[in-house]
């Protein structure tokens, strides 16, 4: 992958990971060489690599203030969720202009958290190779992408793994179908809705919604105040906070005839980037399909059900040979 994150100076480090991408296979190995040229002579007492999965997620404070009013800010806090280590050399000692290589291999658990991007909650997985010379220490990383195999999603809804969901919205019936079942970043996807209403096609919008929580059950415990003259403020310290955002937008693109109603397609491709419905120790996230009906001066109808995201292994494999755009 060439020269990646060079973070301290003594020489130049470049990472190769085995099949050309920065990704490993939840129950697979993380294979590469670390090679390094060393710009003047160093004394190594080691080379180590770890694989970290760190677990970023925000939580809410209100500040009460001595005239009554109170603030609201959003914090962050951060875990290892996992963490391999490996030692890749014996001390030794590195001439000026000398080449080394450092081959490495973790082995990821079956049950690895994929990595996750939202505003309030993220999970990334990190290679990291440094070399201890005393001092400073030549080092370099790389963001790895740990996707989500579909044997492993938990916590959904088991209506989002159905082909087709049926709903009502004002006492009017609907159905959305949906393929593949889960979807994949990345890959592309169909389906449509069955109602007896009247939509517009290429009007009526179409939206993958995905909403994430945090979880600070280990935490919001009250804190009281003392202001002075029997005045006391009570604040909940800490509250978990949560995002809705569309990860794809389209329209319907056509209808049908279908059963006394009618039936409207939609297609599209989610973006290729760490999205999931997964449970993290300090989160979640879920997602859905929205049919959003615009009505003037009104409020708008949602039709909806839920959907799965995350990766089938056929579709895994090809998404690490060849990206999908």
């Amino acid at each position: 992958m060439g020269l990646g994150g060079i973070l301290d100076s003594g020489g130049d480090w470049t990472l190769e990971i085995e099949g050309g991408r920065d990704e490993a296979v939840p129950g697979g190995s993380l294979r590469g060489t670390a090679s390094f040229v060393a710009s003047r002579r160093l004394e190594a007492r080691g080379v180590a690599a770890s694989l970290v999965a760190h677990e970023e997620y925000a939580y809410e404070v209100t500040d009460p203030s001595a005239r009554g009013g109170s603030r609201v800010d959003r914090r962050w806090e951060s875990s290892d969720a996992w963490r391999q280590e490996l030692s890749l050399s014996v001390p030794t000692v590195l001439e000026a202009g000398s080449h080394h290589s450092f081959p490495f291999e973790f082995d990821l658990p079956p049950d690895a958290l994929p990595s996750f991007h939202s505003g309030v909650l993220r999970l990334e997985w990190r290679l990291s190779i440094s070399m201890d010379v005393g001092g400073r220490d030549p080092s370099v990383q790389r963001d790895i992408v740990v996707p989500l195999k579909a044997e492993t999603i938990s916590g959904v809804d088991p209506a989002a793994l159905e082909q087709r969901v049926e709903g009502a919205r004002d006492g009017d019936a609907f159905t959305i179908s949906i393929e593949p079942r889960p979807l994949a970043p990345g890959a592309a996807f169909q389906g449509a809705i069955e109602t007896a209403q009247e939509l517009a096609p290429g009007k009526t919008r179409v939206e993958v919604k995905l909403v994430v929580s945090t979880d600070y059950s280990s935490g919001g415990f009250n804190v009281g105040i003392d202001l002075g003259g029997g005045v006391r403020v009570e604040s909940l310290a800490r509250r978990a906070v949560h995002e809705q955002r569309a990860i794809w937008t389209g329209t319907l693109t056509g209808s049908e005839p279908a059963e006394g109603t009618r039936r409207y397609a939609f297609a599209g491709r989610l973006p290729d980037e760490p999205v999931a419905t997964i449970v993290l120790p300090h989160g979640s996230a879920r997602a859905m399909v929205d049919v959003v009906v615009d009505r003037r001066l009104r409020p708008d109808v949602h039709y909806t059900r839920p959907v799965a995201i995350g990766a089938a292994w056929s579709e895994l494999a090809q998404l690490i040979r060849n990206e999908v755009r």
